[in-house]
């Protein structure tokens, strides 16, 4: 108990029922109340009644919690005022909690603390509605000055889309790494129909007047919006000029991370995995700087991109499959994995340069990490 005073970095819960009842389709059930139970008793034998909270954290990470519970329980031990790191990973009872983190409210009407001083927030979670995305955007408007923010949502194709507008009218200007992916189903569940309301031309326009500062960006798109033929491989059908404009105020941007795959028939797979990756990834840097011989570079633009990545991690990535769910279909689990590219800009034609993207990493960013490249955006995983 000598060092709980001290703590700065807490991290609650696991992911193994938000795992389990996510591959089987069920409902989550409310099995973590003695584990809350044990981490109060366990704090509160050095605490007093009547005490103001007294753990000075920085940073809190939660994991398949039930947050209603959670965020009551918590308030006793520590500030969230000094928060400057919240992650809420596979929780559920999100939208009283998100009620009170922005009114700092309880649903009795009990002040518990004062307004968020959040630098960082992360969010992933199944099984989103409309009532939980409104809980949410009213929380993320409430908070000021991100400079980290990753938010993960699994949709049914019915629902609409959290407003990404109003999310950068509140923290565009301050962001430094943004993390948006609201997927359409389980990745064994490839389909066309996944795509539909993601991301197209008109939002990645939001981002990049919104968010001149980005370092690093990660993103789920509708890659019919560039122009591909999702039928076939890769081929030179992108809109190469809006896609261009799209991205061209983010002078800063140095790691970009496309989330999601096209949609391929299987038998039109007919390269090996690694070859439709590499085709895919050149293909986007064609489309984000222009054609290979120098139309639309202007020299007075130095590209600042030096990281690309196809595909997103999953909890097998993670914990090297431990405990996880094994994919009926190999090939699809290998096509959608997380692909890490080096932009080489050595080449040159007609006096400019000739982006290549050169593999470096599978399923993993350790790589990246090492050579000292910024990989915020690979952390944020999906369960499966």
């Amino acid at each position: 108990m000598d060092n709980v005073t001290t703590l700065k970095h807490l991290c609650l819960g696991a992911e193994a029922v938000a795992l389990h009842t996510h591959h089987e389709s069920r409902s989550r059930t409310s099995s973590d109340e003695g584990f809350l139970s044990d981490v109060v008793d366990y704090l509160e034998e050095d605490s007093e009644d009547g005490d103001e909270p007294w753990l000075d954290l920085a940073t809190l990470e939660m994991k398949s919690l039930n947050l209603s519970k959670v965020i009551k329980l918590g308030s006793r031990f520590f500030d969230l005022q000094c928060l400057t790191s919240l992650s809420l990973q596979s929780c559920y009872g999100l939208e009283g909690a998100f009620d009170y983190l922005a009114s700092g409210k309880t649903d009795d009407g009990q002040l518990l603390s004062k307004s968020l001083r959040l630098q960082s927030f992360s969010l992933r979670h199944e099984g989103s509605n409309p009532q939980l995305k409104a809980k949410l955007l009213g929380f993320l408007r409430s908070i000021q000055s991100l400079t980290h923010l990753a938010i993960l949502m699994d949709n049914s194709p019915q629902n609409e889309s959290l407003d990404l507008d109003q999310v950068l009218d509140a923290h565009g200007k301050t962001l430094r790494s943004l993390v948006w992916d609201e997927r359409r189903g389980k990745r064994d569940a490839f389909a066309p129909s996944q795509e539909t309301s993601l991301p197209g031309h008109g939002q990645l326009q939001q981002i990049g007047r919104k968010c001149e500062r980005l370092v690093e960006l990660g993103i789920s798109i509708d890659w019919r919006s560039l122009g591909t033929n999702t039928t076939s491989p890769p081929s030179s059908v992108y809109n190469l000029e809006s896609t261009k404009v799209a991205f061209t105020p983010l002078v800063h941007l140095q790691v970009l991370n496309i989330r999601n795959m096209p949609f391929i028939t299987p038998k039109k797979m007919v390269l090996p995995v690694e070859e439709l990756h590499a085709a895919f990834a050149n293909m986007v840097l064609k489309s984000l700087i222009g054609g290979y011989g120098g139309k639309g570079i202007r020299p007075s633009a130095p590209l600042a991109l030096k990281t690309l990545a196809l595909g997103a991690l999953t909890y097998r990535d993670i914990y090297n499959g431990l405990g996880c769910h094994i994919s009926a279909n190999p090939s699809l689990y290998f096509f959608l994995r997380l692909q890490i590219y080096k932009v080489d800009c050595k080449y040159q034609c007609e006096g400019q340069p000739r982006p290549l993207a050169v593999h470096t990493e599978t399923g993993a960013y350790e790589k990246t990490e090492a050579a000292g490249g910024d990989v915020n955006i690979f952390k944020p995983y999906w369960l499966g």
